[in-house]
């Protein structure tokens, strides 16, 4: 890390893999396909292990330290990045929630990095909230599953050994029915005005004196406009209007960082659940799933890099198919049909995809400072005032992730989500003034800083999405 902060703390990745991921972005990203040498070089740099227990071979750090080995890396290649970060949330899931068999097999390989793992929750139709799925898993005699289903936007695809997928074994339990509106009794009818009266206008009972009465629409021959739809009882004015326009939700298609919500995020999400991270929030995944390991040479699973994505394109961000694949009950993580209650937890962990947006900002600082430097700017005012201000954003961004991952708020969940909206919304903008202060130099296809703004963007549309993020946390005063 450079410019801003960081100074004095030691890096997690080494001179020279910071150089060859950061020429691998500038190749690869081009052309969109994942680098498999700069994937080998992660592998065996033993990052991937910053925090698996040392007992399974790893550095035994938390996930603080997560987040500043994925800031690194996002800050030279967010594509890398993305896939590191979901190494480590397939790793943290294990040691959670895994059995001793699990964890003993799994975290020493995924330390070393001879392993490396991908989610694979998301599909066409699931939603954001991931309570459509339509991946299903059979349970057959002998005590082994049977998973058949796509997936889509699997970051990792075609080069994780193994997938953590989603998948629903059992039937979810019925929606409950609409609720009946309540029809307002009919109005009392009353005597019809004395037309004389009306039109003389009400005395004043002090006064004597009569009003002149307002002109109405029938009164110059016009039709009285139509009564307004009712609105039923302890329903509010705000929620009808939103009802009626259609505007209550402005999500759409997004994608996830496991990876790919489709549209109706919030529509999918609106199911609440006491599930202990802050009970009656909004609930993420849906009752009856399960969570299975799933290794890439099982049987009937196909990846394949069939997505041409605007950023994050050395991502391997792509589709799997599972037809009939064969899974032993031993490589299912956690209770059965309890997944929702897994993901539930995972926002308290305190990783979190800000780190990758205070890369991607911290990057985009980089490009607008060494450009004044080169141009001799640096001694105009209203050039160094743009860079404080943009230092400012940054270091703001790399405050939130940092006390994210410290988890010392007093609802880290909460803190989670800030922390996501905060550093992607940030990045995005950080990286537009940067392109503006960078003129006809940023204007170009091959320009780093358009490569960064892709990528920036991207972050919004990973799992939750922005916008699920954003109705997580209004569910939180409620």
């Amino acid at each position: 890390m450079s410019g801003v902060a960081g100074g004095g703390v030691t890096p997690l990745l080494t001179a020279a893999l910071r150089d060859q991921l950061s020429r691998s972005a500038r190749t690869h990203d081009a052309v969109g396909e994942p680098d498999r040498g700069v994937l080998a070089a992660l592998r065996s740099s033993g990052v991937l292990g910053t925090a698996v227990p040392r007992r399974y071979g790893g550095a035994g750090r938390d996930m603080a330290e997560v987040n500043r080995m994925v800031e690194e890396i996002a800050a030279v290649n967010p594509s890398v990045a993305i896939i590191a970060f979901q190494h480590c949330a397939v790793t943290a899931r294990i040691m959670e929630h895994g059995t001793d068999s699990q964890r003993r097999y799994w975290l020493p390989r995924l330390a070393d990095g001879s392993v490396l793992a991908a989610s694979a929750w998301s599909e066409s139709g699931a939603g954001a909230a991931k309570q459509n799925l339509a991946t299903r898993g059979r349970l057959l005699d002998g005590g082994q599953w049977l998973l058949d289903g796509a997936k889509t936007f699997t970051t990792g695809a075609g080069v994780a050994d193994v997938y953590l997928v989603l998948a629903q074994t059992t039937p979810p339990p019925p929606s409950p029915p609409p609720p009946v509106p309540v029809v307002p009794p009919a109005p009392v009818s009353t005597p019809a005005p004395d037309p004389g009266a009306a039109a003389a206008g009400a005395a004043d009972p002090d006064t004597g004196a009569r009003a002149i009465p307002a002109a109405s629409a029938t009164d110059a021959g016009a039709p009285a406009p139509a009564p307004g739809p009712a609105v039923p009882v302890g329903v509010s004015l705000l929620a009808a209007a939103a009802s009626a326009s259609g505007s209550a939700s402005l999500s759409g298609p997004g994608s996830d960082a496991d990876s790919g919500a489709g549209a109706g995020a919030v529509a999918g999400a609106r199911t609440r659940t006491g599930d202990g991270s802050g009970g009656g929030r909004i609930r993420y995944g849906a009752d009856g799933q399960t969570f299975f390991l799933v290794e890439a040479t099982r049987p009937g699973l196909r990846a394949e890099l069939g997505l041409d994505l605007t950023g994050m394109r050395a991502s391997a961000t792509g589709l799997l198919s599972l037809n009939g694949v064969p899974v032993p009950d031993t490589h299912r993580l956690g209770p059965t049909g309890q997944a929702a209650r897994i993901i539930a937890g995972v926002r308290g962990s305190g990783a979190t995809l800000a780190a990758v947006a205070a890369g991607i900002a911290q990057a985009a600082f980089t490009l607008a400072l060494d450009h004044a430097r080169r141009q001799r700017l640096l001694d105009r005012p209203q050039v160094t005032h743009r860079l404080a201000d943009l230092a400012t954003r940054l270091a703001s961004v790399q405050a939130i992730v940092a006390h994210t991952g410290a988890r010392t708020s007093a609802d880290p969940h909460l803190t989670t989500l800030h922390s996501k909206l905060h550093a992607s919304t940030a990045a995005e903008e950080i990286c537009l003034d940067v392109a503006r202060m960078l003129g006809s130099a940023g204007y170009r296809d091959d320009a780093p800083i358009s490569r960064l703004i892709a990528d920036a963007r991207g972050i919004a549309l990973m799992g939750p999405t922005n916008d699920l993020c954003r109705d997580l946390v209004a569910a939180s005063w409620t």
